[in-house]
């Protein structure tokens, strides 16, 4: 979250970045084009499952088919979104409400 309002400090050390960026994509364009951000998402995940289906026609040898359907897990899980300039590069949910910048370095290094 930002605050609503902004030290001096704060302030400056802002503007700072925002210069520095701003120099970096003067020197070479394709600088946006390295950048990847991280969207995280409390969710509910869905799992495949099977159930039975009841047919009419069965006998021994031919067994029941097996039909698939989604169920939303009871917890929201928080799903990780990798982004760059061409679309998502990744996704993933993490393990146990971990929210890691070694677990994001992870991440980007398998993506």
């Amino acid at each position: 979250m930002v605050p609503q309002v902004l030290s001096h400090n704060s302030t400056m050390k802002t503007v700072d970045i925002c210069t520095g960026l701003v120099e970096r994509i003067a020197k070479g364009p394709d600088f946006l084009n390295n950048v990847v951000t991280v969207d995280e998402s409390r969710v509910f995940q869905y799992d495949f499952e099977t159930k039975r289906q009841i047919l009419q026609w069965t006998t021994d040898t031919f067994p029941r088919s097996k039909k698939a359907r989604m169920t939303c897990s009871k917890v929201k899980k928080t799903l990780s979104t990798l982004c760059r300039h061409t679309g998502i590069v990744g996704h993933e949910y993490l393990p146990g409400g971990k929210r890691s910048t070694n677990y994001y370095t992870k991440m980007l290094w398998s993506a």
